[in-house]
C-alpha cells in the first residue's frame, strides 16, 4: 500500500512539473543571420529559447557623431542607457545589457574591425564603474551584447551604460560599404538573456531615433 501511494505521489509530481515547464515555454526567439565572435570570425547566430526576463526598464540616450572620409576620429555612435531594477532578482545572479543596432548598420556590424572599436562600461548601484573587456562582448548583426558583472539587483537600483562605437574606422578599411540613409533608432535593455525578442516587451526598453541627417552622405 505505502509503494502503491509512493507511486501516485510520484505521478503527481511529474505530471505538475511537466505543467510547470509548460507554462515556462519560449516566450522569444531571435532570428538568426550573422554574427561575428570573439575572434572577429562570423558565426551563425543560435535561436535560443528562453522565458522573458526583464531586469530593468529605462531610457536611451545619444548621439552618431558624421563619419568623414580621411578625417581622424570621426563616425562615432555614443549612446547612454539609464535603467532602474524592477525588482529584486536575487543575488549575485548575472544578466546582459542588450543593444539592437538599426538595420542601416547590420553589415557594419558584420566586419572584423567593428567590434574592436567598441568601449563600453556599466555603472553598478554604490558608485562601481565595471568596463566591459572582449570576451564580454558580444557582436552579432542585429545587436550588441554585453555580460553584467554578477551582483544583487535590488528593486529601483540605478545602472547607467556608457558605449562609444567607432563604425568610422570600418567605414575607413572599406570605402564600399555605405549606410543608408533613414532614421535611425537604437533600443536598449538590461535583460537575463542577451538574444531577448525586444518587440514583445511592451515598451520596457529603452529607445534612442536619430534623424537621417545625422551621417554625412555617401
Amino acid at each position: 500500500m505505502k509503494k502503491r501511494n509512493m507511486a501516485k505521489k510520484l505521478g503527481l509530481t511529474m505530471i505538475c512539473g511537466a505543467a510547470l515547464f509548460t507554462q515556462a515555454a519560449p516566450i522569444f526567439a531571435a532570428e538568426a543571420d550573422q554574427a561575428t565572435d570573439n575572434a572577429g570570425e562570423q558565426q551563425a547566430v543560435p535561436t535560443p529559447r528562453a522565458s522573458l526576463g526583464i531586469i530593468a526598464d529605462g531610457t536611451l540616450e545619444g548621439n552618431i557623431d558624421p563619419y568623414a572620409p580621411g578625417v581622424p576620429e570621426t563616425g562615432l555612435i555614443t549612446l547612454h542607457y539609464t535603467a532602474k531594477a524592477k525588482f529584486g532578482i536575487g543575488i549575485f545572479d548575472k544578466s546582459k545589457t542588450v543593444i539592437e543596432l538599426p538595420p542601416e548598420f547590420r553589415t557594419v556590424a558584420k566586419q572584423k574591425l567593428f567590434k574592436r572599436g567598441i568601449k563600453a562600461s556599466i555603472e553598478m548601484p554604490g558608485g562601481k564603474t565595471h568596463k566591459y573587456t572582449l570576451s564580454e562582448t558580444e557582436v552579432f548583426s542585429d545587436r550588441i551584447v554585453f555580460t553584467n558583472p554578477k551582483t544583487n539587483y535590488i528593486a529601483y537600483a540605478k545602472y547607467v551604460v556608457n558605449v562609444e562605437i567607432d563604425y568610422g574606422t570600418v567605414l575607413a578599411d572599406n570605402s564600399a560599404i555605405k549606410i543608408p540613409a533613414a532614421p535611425y533608432e537604437f533600443r536598449a535593455v538590461l535583460a537575463k538573456n542577451g538574444m531577448i525578442e525586444l518587440d514583445l516587451i511592451d515598451n520596457l526598453e529603452g529607445v534612442l531615433e536619430i534623424s537621417d541627417d545625422a551621417i554625412a552622405a555617401e
